[in-house]
């Protein structure tokens, strides 16, 4: 499953990408896991899956599990183009982010803080573990539809949040994995001290451009306000829970983006448009890592309250810093000191740093190219198809030269030497920053 553009659920080469069966009729024997008909070779392949499943959720990784968190939490730069590392499974990400929380809280001095971040491990835990369920659901039917087990499954945790959402008290947030089954986002149920509740959708990637209100470089968290808990009953919940897990029907090559527009017209039809707002703003995914950034963004919401930055307590702030510092410090470790990570990142992850001004006149030379037919055809029956095969003309003669002049692919060590480099100049600009809020925090 590939996904241009964005990050796939199940990533490539995860033990939960879908499993193909044959077509072959004999030999089929009716699956364990599954009310669906696979075969004998299938049945093994799938059996397997689960069980390499149940070891991820116990942090058990792989050295390419690992070298995938690595790169999603250094939050690539903008002109970097890699291949082999980017899109992975929801678990794993709330699973090596809970360890790190956990850490992180022993070496606070401050007991407030220390509460704050392990009640945020918590709520990650109980996250984590419906994201678990959700993945093997999707790798038992192989995200082709659900069989009657399946079902059963999503009803009980659909009515499980249901009870959870009555019994929340103020204050507090509930967080449900969400998205479908290439693209990843978080909903927040939110309870307000009015006992009213806001339902939140974190999506840092795909369908932002359509769906959220976007400023410069920021994104607005699209939330839904003065809502009561019988608006989020499982009824409401159910649908969410089948864009997650089924593969959406390929329309017009744009598969995954019909499963998002889903979501959003789900969200439309069911909650009260007039209680729509526009929550906390944040910065877009850079590459594919939608698992981990929504995370990344509900937990600096969590840790700094406020709308933008200027709205943010500088002691919250600085609280948020040194987590990411943390995890920073931790992956650069493994990156110096763990060689098996570095014959993965070696063998299986492509990278090309792209020259910025050079990209910038390409894509400018494609907006202009795409506009002007260059190629006349007395059989073209349209504009749109004129500009399509123009365009597809103009790029097998120019393509091979921008190929060249975009940037240079990296091999072997120089990998491994520019993702050191990368998280080394990510924990220096987070030291920085750390020392101007406490300069803020002790004046």
């Amino acid at each position: 499953m590939e996904i241009k553009n964005d990050c796939s659920v199940y990533g490539e080469g995860s033990p939960s990408e879908p499993i193909e069966s044959t077509s072959v009729p004999k030999n089929v024997v009716k699956s364990s896991v599954a009310d669906i008909p696979v075969t004998k070779l299938d049945q093994e392949i799938l059996e397997l899956a689960i069980d390499q499943l149940e070891s991820l959720s116990k942090g058990v990784f792989s050295p390419v599990m690992q070298a995938k968190l690595i790169f999603h939490q250094m939050s690539p730069e903008t002109n970097i183009v890699e291949e082999g590392l980017s899109g992975m499974m929801r678990s794993p990400v709330f699973k090596d982010i809970s360890n790190k929380l956990e850490s992180y809280a022993k070496n606070l001095q401050s007991e407030e803080d220390k509460q704050i971040i392990l009640k945020l491990k918590e709520t990650i835990d109980h996250c984590f573990e419906d994201a678990f369920q959700l993945e093997k659901i999707y790798v038992k039917n192989q995200g082709k539809g659900l069989n009657l087990e399946s079902q059963i499954e999503l009803e009980k945790m659909a009515n499980g949040w249901e009870e959870k959402i009555q019994e929340m008290k103020e204050n507090e947030a509930l967080l449900i994995p969400g998205g479908t089954t290439g693209h990843a986002v978080l909903y927040e149920v939110y309870k307000n001290p009015g006992g009213t509740y806001e339902f939140s959708i974190i999506n840092t990637g795909l369908g932002i451009q359509v769906h959220h209100n976007t400023k410069k470089d920021r994104i607005g968290i699209r939330t839904y306000e003065g809502l009561e808990s019988s608006d989020l009953n499982a009824e409401f919940l159910i649908p969410l829970l089948h864009i997650a897990t089924i593969n959406p029907p390929s329309i017009e090559n744009d598969q995954h983006s019909e499963g998002v527009k889903s979501i959003y017209r789900h969200l439309a039809n069911k909650l009260k448009l007039e209680n729509e707002k526009t929550g906390r703003w944040h910065k877009e995914q850079r590459g594919g890592i939608c698992t981990f950034k929504p995370l990344s963004v509900w937990l600096h919401g969590r840790i700094a309250r406020g709308l933008t930055p200027e709205e943010r307590n500088p002691k919250d702030e600085l609280l948020y810093e040194g987590l990411k510092l943390h995890i920073l410090k931790q992956n650069q470790g493994l990156l110096e000191e763990n060689p098996e990570i570095k014959a993965t990142i070696r063998e299986n992850m492509k990278i090309k740093l792209e020259d910025p001004f050079i990209k910038k006149i390409f894509l400018w030379y494609k907006h202009f190219a795409s506009r002007i037919s260059l190629f006349k055809s007395d059989k073209i029956e349209s504009k749109r198809e004129n500009k399509s095969k123009a365009f597809s003309r103009l790029k097998v003669i120019v393509g091979s030269l921008f190929s060249r002049l975009l940037g240079k692919e990296l091999v072997d060590d120089e990998k491994v030497t520019f993702m050191q480099r990368h998280v080394t100049k990510k924990i220096r600009k987070v030291e920085r920053k750390m020392t101007r809020l406490s300069n803020v925090v002790n004046h």
